[in-house]
């Protein structure tokens, strides 16, 4: 949709999907916010949104599959905060399927990148 729909638009097409979809499984987990967490939370959705609108920039601007392994970073800041912040790690299986997904996305970028 890079090349069909301008960044906001598909900003607000994912934003609307995903709260359609997540919204019911939270309501088994959810607990109230404290009023000290109002600007916490909010100021996070805001750092989100631009975060994800400057993606779909990124790939109207350019090729996915240059973009796709950058994007696949996430993965590795996503397993380090985890373990930074909440000492989690995946398992072994989990490392193996990421290190899959990560080579794969790499070989393709620099096969595209040759052509």
């Amino acid at each position: 949709m890079a090349g069909k729909e301008p960044p906001l638009r598909n900003l607000m097409y994912s934003s609307t999907i995903a709260f359609l979809l997540l919204t019911p499984l939270v309501f088994p987990f959810w607990v109230e916010p404290r009023n000290e967490d109002l600007l916490l939370i909010l100021g996070f959705c805001f750092i989100a949104a631009m975060c994800h609108l400057c993606l779909f920039n990124a790939f109207v601007l350019g090729e996915a599959s240059i973009l796709a392994p950058i994007t696949l970073s996430q993965i590795i800041f996503a397993t380090a905060f985890g373990y930074l912040f909440f000492n989690d790690f995946p398992d072994s299986l989990s490392v193996f399927g990421i290190l899959v997904v990560i080579v794969s996305a790499a070989y393709i970028a620099f096969r595209e990148a040759r052509a």
